[in-house]
């Protein structure tokens, strides 16, 4: 909630002198007042605040008379809007995912590095494509939450994972028997899911350095092979995020709470 540091206009004071509280503030669906108690915890400062200096002085004044006699004080607060609490989930679930995933990417090198002194050519951009086809999958699952309940949104990321997966193995299959229509409908399911295919192409940049054999069987990963990369897959990544951020923030603002 934001409090506003201006309270009722000057007109609204006029009209509300003699009449009591409840002639300066909103009316409610009912048509009546409406009073609302509020943790402290809930209401941030408005950042339009014009009073950016205080007196230390006086406000130790004013906290010791407060804590003596006590201080009632009703406050006008708003919502904050429907995109600022879209946009706060999303970005708190991608620092999360991603320091994980991030964490797990280096501690698995680290575990296979060091005692077989084997590291990729590029260390860092791997990790950052896996992070972002999480940060991908994250943006699936809100835009799902805005219109169904929470297990059914779980079961729709969970499927559209398990046909991300498929598409990989897929790939794998389709290299292995030299099936060209194989690898096409790999590649079309992995344009279609972009999460599984940056993990592609995460997974190709681990293994461009190795060896024919050792490539090949590093290639096979868990999830399918890395047959889907290059620089346009990531430009096309980041513009589906974009547009499912675009659609998840324009249902949720049409939805009725």
């Amino acid at each position: 909630m934001r409090c506003s540091p201006w309270g009722p206009s000057m007109a609204d004071r006029k009209r509300g002198m003699g009449r009591g509280l409840a002639a300066i503030l909103p009316e409610s669906s009912e048509g009546g007042p409406e009073l609302r108690e509020l943790d402290v915890t809930q209401i941030e400062p408005n950042p339009d605040q014009p009073r950016a200096k205080f007196d230390a002085n006086a406000l130790d004044a004013l906290a010791g008379s407060i804590g003596s006699v006590g201080l009632l004080q009703p406050l006008i607060v708003r919502p904050i809007g429907r995109s600022t609490l879209l946009l706060s989930r999303f970005l708190g679930a991608a620092v999360v995912c991603t320091a994980y995933v991030l964490i797990v990417y280096f501690a698995a090198l680290a575990i296979v590095g060091v005692p077989l002194q084997w590291w990729p050519a590029r260390v860092l951009t791997p990790g950052l494509e896996l992070a972002a086809g999480v940060v991908i999958v994250i943006a699936l699952s809100l835009l799902g939450s805005v219109a169904l309940s929470s297990t059914a949104n779980g079961i729709a990321v969970f499927m559209l994972f398990g046909a991300g997966l498929v598409a990989g193995l897929l790939g794998t299959i389709g290299q292995a028997l030299n099936s060209g229509h194989i690898r096409h409908a790999s590649t079309i399911v992995s344009w279609a899911l972009p999460f599984e295919a940056l993990y592609q192409d995460g997974l190709h940049l681990i293994t461009e350095s190795s060896s024919w054999l050792t490539g090949f069987l590093l290639r096979l990963g868990p999830f399918g092979g890395g047959y889907v990369h290059g620089w346009e897959i990531r430009v096309w990544a980041l513009a589906y995020l974009l547009a499912v951020g675009a659609v998840a923030l324009t249902g949720f603002a049409r939805r009725d709470l």
